[in-house]
């Protein structure tokens, strides 16, 4: 019995990100084309990046809703859209869906990030000493019996960190 053909299985072309290494991108210019790279020219002459992701995000924000987003997707990567361009409009639409982590990831990247203070006060062995105390007496009178207080190592604040404690309107 003769053995059956197998099937013949649809190549499908890939983009070229999703190539696997080694494989070859097309073909090279052949010699003599005027669009070829000179040696020792760079790909981007002009050597002015893509627009940044904050820029593309403000840009995704202000995009319609679309009825059919798998179909608006397709329709970006056949525009010839960039993956920057494509995941700014991916954390739009997860905005729009009421993912907060992908809201805040959005204002931070356009309207940056909120400023954050730290206050630094600078403690010396007696206020710790009587905070302790404090501490301690509180204990006692919650539970009705001794606190156990596990001791602190003392660090005394260097001339350095006082000032800048007073500065930050500590001690």
């Amino acid at each position: 019995m003769p053995a059956k053909p197998k099937p013949k299985r649809e190549r499908v072309q890939l983009p070229g990100w999703l190539k696997p290494k080694g494989a070859p991108r097309g073909k090279a210019f052949p010699p003599g084309n005027a669009y070829a790279w000179r040696p020792g020219e760079s790909g981007n002459p002009a050597g002015t990046p893509g627009p940044k992701l904050s820029t593309r995000l403000a840009e995704a924000l202000n995009l319609p809703m679309p009825a059919d987003r798998q179909k608006a997707y397709w329709e970006l990567i056949a525009a010839g859209a960039s993956m920057g361009e494509i995941a700014a409009f991916a954390i739009a639409l997860m905005t729009a869906d009421g993912d907060l982590s992908a809201a805040g990831f959005i204002a931070d990247r356009t309207e940056g990030a909120p400023e954050q203070t730290v206050r630094q006060v600078a403690m010396t062995s007696d206020d710790l000493a009587k905070a302790r105390d404090d501490v301690a007496a509180w204990e006692r009178e919650r539970r009705g019996q001794p606190a156990v207080v596990p001791p602190v190592e003392v660090v005394e604040p260097t001339p350095k960190r006082r000032r800048r404690a007073k500065r930050a309107g500590g001690a």
